[in-house]
Parts: structure tokens; C-alpha cells; sequence
């Protein structure tokens, strides 16, 4: 198991119109707490970081998780803040993932696998419309070092607008 989770939740929402998208229904249940559950199988502890963007809609979630507050000055940003005090190696996933626990084990054992060659970070890719896209999962080993890129065959899809919403619930 990985010693931690941090998941992401501190964007502004542009394209979805909705900085609380992870609170948004897949399959009948929201991301979030479906994106918590697989999670929990993965990882000993996970955290939520949050920003001023998100803070009004994390009541019910930091009953549930450890959360922590971030500036909200932006994704790498933010991160790059809090990453470095976290026992590693960490997972960090965005919360408008959705994902499957099965793809989140697959990811994690090729990362590990490609850590014993002196990887430092690995990120998950998938096929977009200019090329390999970042979906918002990445497996920190160190802080710095080499960064490489894993093309997963599926199982990801990033919610960055209500259509990407449309098309999960579309396959559910």
C-alpha cells in the first residue's frame, strides 16, 4: 500500500462553470466519495487539500478525511506547497477523476515497478485530442528527480466540463 493519498480538490472550476464539481454524480454517487473509497484501498491515510475556491462546499468531507488548506494559486502550485512535507512515496490524484480501483492498482505497480530504475514521478496519460493528456494522477517517489510519463489503456476520465460529466454518466 502507498503510505499517502492527497487529493486535489482546490481549482477554481472554470470550464465546468462549478469550483465544487467533485461533488458532482457519477453512476449515483459523487465523485468525491466514490474517487475516497478506491483510495482507501490503495492508500494508508489519505487528505483532501482544499482552497479558498472549495472551502464552502468541504463540510461534510473533512468529517470524513484529514483536509488541509492550500492558497488555491494553482494545481502545480499548490502542490509543489504541500508535497514536500508528505511521507512519500504519495499518490496525488485531482478530485474530478474518475477512475476505477482496479486501473488506480495497475497504475501504482507500474510506477513502483519503474521506480527501482531512479524514477522520481510518474503520470498517468491518456489519449486526448492533441496527443498524451495528464488525467491528474501521479505517483511521487521523491521530491524532484526524473519525471515519466505511463499511457494507461483506460479506466480515466477526467471531468473538466459538464460534457465530460455527460459522457461518464453516459457509460456507467
Amino acid at each position: 500500500m502507498i503510505p499517502t493519498c492527497l487529493v486535489m480538490t482546490g481549482g477554481r472550476g472554470e470550464r465546468f462553470g462549478n469550483p465544487c464539481k467533485f461533488l458532482e454524480e457519477v453512476c449515483g454517487e459523487r465523485i468525491l466519495s466514490r474517487l475516497l473509497h478506491q483510495l482507501r484501498e490503495v492508500c494508508y491515510q489519505v487528505l483532501v487539500a482544499l482552497s479558498p475556491h472549495t472551502l464552502s462546499c468541504a463540510g461534510e468531507i473533512c468529517g470524513e478525511v484529514l483536509c488541509i488548506a492550500l492558497p488555491g494559486i494553482g494545481y502545480a502550485e499548490d502542490l509543489s506547497l504541500v508535497l514536500p512535507a508528505l511521507k512519500k512515496p504519495t499518490l496525488v490524484v485531482a478530485a474530478d477523476l474518475v477512475t476505477t480501483s482496479r486501473t488506480l492498482l495497475e497504475f501504482t505497480e507500474v510506477s513502483t515497478k519503474l521506480s527501482g530504475s531512479g524514477i522520481g514521478v510518474v503520470t498517468a496519460v491518456t489519449q486526448g485530442n492533441y496527443g498524451e493528456e495528464p488525467v491528474g494522477l501521479a505517483l511521487f517517489f521523491k521530491d524532484g528527480g526524473t519525471w515519466v510519463n505511463v499511457r494507461l489503456s483506460g479506466g480515466l476520465r477526467d471531468v473538466d466540463t459538464r460534457n465530460d460529466l455527460e459522457a461518464v454518466n453516459r457509460a456507467c
